[in-house]
């Protein structure tokens, strides 16, 4: 995919949904298989109803799924425009347990502070 620019100024929900796409990217890299599975069977989900703008971006993770999980983990963390915009329709939201993502929010908040 090859997301490579800055964001030019992220605002407070680009900044959270990467922290929390950052704490995904960590457990794709402990569980490569079992966080692409749960990805690909939340994407189908999140397909039903979906408006075209995310469909477009639903489309867009499935390609990353496709190619594997350097694709995924660069869509994950990049700082990109397109990333940001690919992550506010996320099909890895069940991937975290509500501790983790819990965790994940207050260490941006203690950064941010």
């Amino acid at each position: 995919m090859g997301f490579t620019r800055l964001m030019p100024h992220p605002t407070s929900e680009d900044d959270q949904t990467l922290q929390l796409h950052r704490a995904v990217a960590a457990r794709l890299v402990a569980d490569p298989s079992g966080v692409l599975a749960s990805a690909a069977d939340n994407l189908a989900a999140l397909r039903t109803g979906a408006d075209p703008a995310a469909s477009a971006r639903l489309d867009r993770w499935a390609a990353a799924l496709s190619a594997g999980p350097e694709a995924v983990l660069d869509a994950l963390i990049s700082r990109d425009p397109s990333a940001a915009d690919l992550r506010r329709t996320s099909p890895f939201a069940a991937v975290l347990p509500d501790a983790e993502r819990r965790a994940a929010l207050a260490t941006l908040a203690s950064t941010s502070a």
